[in-house]
């Protein structure tokens, strides 16, 4: 029992004296995301070319959570579209193509635009060639919101919309046009991916630091109560 009782008095003291030290500062991240998934594979050998276009008139949108200010102040958002599309197949009997335009488009907090993103690629060949090939807008999706840049290098409600008391939505708009085409293609798969994350960067809620005076003052009243305790411990001993 006694070895318990010093230990946490020991325990007590170093937590006093690291409560004395300065509080450390650093910065919290919380993110938020969502995903667009689409994958073709009724390909058919047929010397017309056809189009894939997407779901919503091409607009892919998400509900984000805006920042909750009791756990600090926020420095920046971040949002990330990230688009990828890929392809592998054969061509059909008098050979083929397939490729993707109008991959991207403007981006959007509720109804304020900001951006834009994209890019396209394809491939094609001789009659039962085998034709793959992928693209992606590598990182041309980012966008960084400032609080000093509100108003000036994007729509001052952007960041409204970040600290609001509401839910807001992010959306990417490509437009009702197809992003995928193909003719003479006897067999493959295409697919797709829209992502977005959204990021908040933010200082926390800084923790209150002990006064050293009174640091000093809680160190010396359980130093005289391990005193007090080690004194009662040998008085039990002499009287065994």
């Amino acid at each position: 029992m006694t070895r318990r009782v010093r230990s946490w008095a020991l325990a007590a003291l170093a937590a006093f004296a690291l409560a004395g030290a300065a509080t450390p500062s650093f910065a919290g991240i919380i993110t938020q995301s969502a995903q667009f998934l689409t994958s073709f594979s009724a390909f058919t050998d047929d010397s017309t070319q056809q189009t894939l276009s997407f779901d919503n008139s091409g607009v892919a949108s998400a509900q984000m959570t805006p920042f909750n200010a009791s756990l600090g102040t926020l420095n920046k958002v971040n949002i990330n579209w990230s688009l990828g599309l890929s392809f592998s197949g054969t061509t059909g009997s008098n050979g083929g193509s397939a490729g993707t335009n109008h991959f991207g488009g403007d981006e959007y907090v509720n109804t304020n635009t900001y951006s834009t993103t994209g890019g396209g690629t394809g491939g094609g060949g001789a009659p039962g060639t085998s034709v793959s090939f992928s693209a992606t807008n590598g990182t041309n999706g980012q966008y960084e919101f400032l609080l000093a840049n509100a108003g000036t290098a994007y729509n001052a409600a952007i960041w409204s919309a970040f600290i609001g008391g509401s839910p807001y939505t992010v959306s990417l708009d490509t437009g009702s046009s197809y992003y995928f085409y193909y003719q003479g293609i006897a067999s493959g798969t295409m697919s797709s991916y829209r992502d977005v994350v959204v990021s908040y960067t933010y200082t926390p809620s800084a923790v209150p630091e002990i006064d050293p005076a009174m640091g000093s003052s809680a160190l010396s009243l359980v130093a005289g109560v391990l005193a007090m305790i080690e004194q009662r411990r040998r008085r039990a001993m002499l009287v065994a």
